[in-house]
């Protein structure tokens, strides 16, 4: 089975906010069920009804991806990897190479005039490679059951 998701990513009228990795942990815990304190469930909730009204974007960096994938305990990824899923819906920021590349563009243009056209890079995408690469590519799934979909698509708001 072949599946396909698009969030294409409207800032606008959302407020981004960059969550650093600590933060997907404790929300990863607060979601799974054991806070490390009470009002984290409450923070939880309070933000993921922001997401659903379109009013906040917690977008996922090269970072993020990174770091939780070398993190040694299964339990702690696992958590933290499906609020990330809720909150994100897979929105990510471009990697930092290509925001190196237009800041150092406009750097030059402004100092020598050249190059004539900086190029202007896309600062919010869609999926781990957008996060890595600065590409977007369409994001699929292959495989699992009709219940499966359905579990995804409700984490993803769809």
């Amino acid at each position: 089975m072949l599946a396909m998701y698009r969030n294409p990513v409207q800032t606008s009228e959302r407020r981004v906010v960059y969550l650093d990795l600590n933060h997907w942990y404790m929300l990863g815990e607060a979601r799974a069920g054991h806070p490390r304190q009470p009002d984290h469930v409450d923070v939880l909730r309070a933000l993921s009804e922001h997401v659903e009204q379109g009013r906040l974007m917690f977008p996922l960096s090269a970072v993020h991806y990174i770091e939780l994938a070398e993190n040694p305990r299964d339990h702690q990824r696992e958590e933290a990897a499906n609020v990330m899923t809720v909150l994100s819906r897979f929105n990510t920021m471009t990697s930092l190479a290509k925001i190196i590349d237009e800041e150092l563009a406009y750097a030059l243009n402004r100092r020598f005039g050249r190059p004539a056209f900086p190029v202007k890079v896309k600062k919010l995408g869609y999926g781990a490679n957008f996060a890595l690469t600065g590409e977007e590519k369409g994001f699929s799934l292959t495989g699992g059951s009709e219940e499966d979909r359905r579990k995804l698509e409700a984490k993803l708001g769809r």
